[in-house]
């Protein structure tokens, strides 16, 4: 079986704005950097199609709580983007030095999506935030996270703050390289926070590998497992929500992006996505 080993994670993106969901992103990448030894880097993006925005004569921005329209410029945007990255510096390095933590931060200009894309090359893991809505509205991805998991590369973590790291997983057990690979990370996230696994199986009927019950048996993890007639990923991540699960591991290779949105849209936890390893 192909699993992703814990030594293998020694490098964890997260995307910063100093926002609550990327906040949250931040904890996570922290306790995930503890857990496996990794070291952080904290990446702050200067939108280039923001600044390209902010030089128009007409652009404008409405106040949040006041409604009112204020007109911007590119000095005035860019001095607000430099005030959100030495914010988020500080949330980095403070979170860092608090779990000690070795933790780096850099601030690029770019598009968002290609400069996240980008870290998959030095990452093993890039975590971001999941954009919030109110309650009674269905959220996706996102669509910085739905880019990204349409390359299908590397691992990405995307979580609310609502969301804590120590919760129940899930994971859609495919018989796939990058189906074994999610199962196995699903195994030492689950282990490593001393949480239940619910391993679910869709369409056709699988069964678990004996070596996946051996090493839940050696490291303590209680596995339970779940069978949906077909192979829905909404379907799936509906039955996480049900069983109590925080956090469901799916593999971004196995399904389009559509259909991963779609189990978003389904699953208000985090999600785990595995791509393939390759070039």
């Amino acid at each position: 079986m192909t699993t992703v080993s814990p030594e293998k994670i020694r490098r964890i993106t997260v995307a910063l704005d100093a926002s609550a969901s990327s906040l949250a992103a931040l904890e996570a990448a922290i306790e995930l950097a503890v857990q496996w030894g990794a070291e952080v880097e904290g990446l702050f993006v200067e939108d280039v199609d923001l600044l390209r925005w902010a030089s128009l004569p007409f652009a404008t921005e409405v106040g949040h709580h006041s409604g009112e329209f204020r007109k911007q410029n590119r000095p005035e945007v860019e001095r607000q983007l430099q005030a959100l990255a030495e914010r988020a510096h500080a949330h980095l390095r403070h979170a860092a030095e608090r779990r000690r933590v070795r933790a780096s931060f850099r601030k690029v200009q770019g598009n968002v999506v290609r400069a996240l894309r980008a870290a998959f090359a030095e990452a093993d893991l890039v975590t971001l935030g999941r954009g919030e809505r109110p309650r009674t509205i269905p959220s996706g991805l996102g669509s910085t996270a739905r880019a990204l998991a349409a390359g299908r590369r590397g691992l990405v973590f995307v979580i609310s703050h609502r969301v804590r790291l120590a919760s129940p997983v899930a994971v859609l057990f495919e018989d796939s390289a990058a189906g074994h690979r999610a199962l196995g990370l699903a195994m030492d996230v689950a282990h490593r926070n001393a949480q239940p696994l619910a391993i679910v199986t869709a369409g056709q009927k699988r069964e678990i590998p004996p070596e996946v019950r051996s090493r839940a048996e050696h490291d303590s993890v209680e596995v339970r497992t779940y069978h949906v007639r077909r192979e829905d990923p909404s379907r799936v991540a509906a039955v996480a929500h049900e069983m109590g699960a925080g956090i469901l591991v799916l593999s971004a290779e196995h399904f389009s992006s559509e259909a991963i949105e779609e189990a978003a849209t389904a699953f208000p936890g985090a999600l785990l996505l595995v791509g393939h390893s390759g070039p």
